[in-house]
């Protein structure tokens, strides 16, 4: 834990990696009580570090080799042989919670990770339909914005063996949330086979998309590999079709040299495609791996900088690091910030932008087929 407070990103991945010790005493405390849940068969808390920094963590009965969270004045930090640092605790989603209490399919197959509401969907039997409802969906939606838990909607589409990717099946549920809800929507998926089908999905109402360049590997529930070429295809064909700044994707921080990944960020980037870096879902096990961490946020940083990415679509995540968040595992705690303010959150940043979209996927749409009747389709 050395020189752990220079970093909040070197705090969060430590405690990822070594939980946090908390006595008895200060577990009956009713903040720290009401912060604790019980999953993956383990008491699990989340702290923010600093505003829109989040970490997901454990509590561990052992008090040696990890930070110890104290109470003082009715402040709460956490303490680490380098010094302490004031945090709060983020108690779980009650709305999770009843959502849950259901046991439905859609509870099942749905997460919050900051202001994002997560849902995986996926085809089954013969006719390619989809796991859930559209009906089912669209309430647990109403359900998160009336609790005011989420501000985005992503879909997170598995591996499909139609050449559309299960598109066809999808677009009725998400042209039924654009027009139910003021609301922004990501797609993450699969890369269709037809490049114009990219046009299709912005057409039918995505306002953000998702390839991960590498797979959705370690998502066990969403787990396979498509070749790299493709989905850089895809990645730079919808950077073409979508807002700037709305098409992301994703790279596995692996062991090794960080060079490959930091040539593949600057490639993306040049391309007007932000990536996210999946943070080790351990976190990480000495300072030598966070040095070669720190130098890819770094590079992320820059590259989106030199590129005049625009950020203003992301959103904090507890799983991944990307150009809004790099700042906090490059600069000091003390003066670490995000990048810029999430529109999320925000109802002045999120009228500007859904009206700024809405008129440009109007314009796009029209384009869209002008081109089509020009051809003879």
């Amino acid at each position: 834990m050395t020189n752990a407070m220079d970093c909040l990103g070197q705090l969060k991945l430590s405690l990822m990696n070594s939980g946090v010790y908390a006595s008895d005493a200060v577990r009956k405390n009713a903040g720290v009580a009401e912060g604790i849940c019980r999953e993956n068969d383990r008491q699990e808390i989340v702290f923010a570090l600093a505003d829109d920094f989040f970490v997901h963590t454990f509590l561990t009965g052992k008090e040696k080799d990890c930070p110890s969270l104290e109470i003082h004045d009715a402040n709460m930090y956490l303490v680490l042989d380098a010094g302490k640092a004031k945090v709060s605790i983020i108690p779980p989603s009650q709305f999770l919670a009843r959502q849950r209490e259901t046991r439905s399919p859609v509870a099942a197959n749905m997460e919050l990770d900051g202001y994002c509401l997560n849902f995986f969907l996926r085809t089954v039997g013969k006719q390619n339909d989809l796991n859930m409802t559209q009906g089912a969906v669209l309430s647990v939606i109403q359900s998160a914005f009336e609790a005011g838990v989420a501000d985005l909607v992503q879909v997170n589409m598995d591996y499909c063996n139609e050449a559309d990717r299960g598109f066809s099946q999808f677009a009725p549920m998400l042209e039924a949330i654009k027009k139910q809800f003021s609301a922004f929507v990501a797609l993450r998926g699969f890369p269709p086979d037809s490049l114009q089908t990219i046009d299709s999905v912005y057409a039918a109402g995505a306002d953000l998309i998702v390839y991960p360049l590498q797979g959705f590997f370690g998502d066990t529930r969403l787990e396979r590999i498509m070749p790299e070429a493709q989905v850089f295809k895809s990645l730079e064909y919808a950077a073409g079709v979508f807002p700037d700044g709305s098409v992301f994707t994703e790279l596995n921080f692996a062991d090794g040299p960080e060079d490959p990944i930091m040539q593949t960020i600057d490639r993306l980037t040049q391309a007007g495609v932000i990536p996210f870096i999946k943070l080790p879902q351990n976190g990480v096990k000495d300072g030598e791996e966070y040095d070669r961490l720190k130098r890819v946020a770094g590079c992320l940083a820059d590259a989106a900088q030199k590129n005049k990415l625009n950020l203003k679509w992301l959103y904090p995540s507890s799983r991944f690091l990307t150009p809004l968040d790099a700042n906090f595992y490059t600069e000091p705690g003390q003066t670490a910030r995000l990048a810029l303010r999430p529109v999320y959150k925000s109802i002045l940043g999120k009228k500007t932008s859904e009206g700024f979209a809405a008129l440009r996927r109007k314009l796009r749409v029209k384009n869209i087929s002008d081109s089509y009747e020009s051809a003879g389709l």
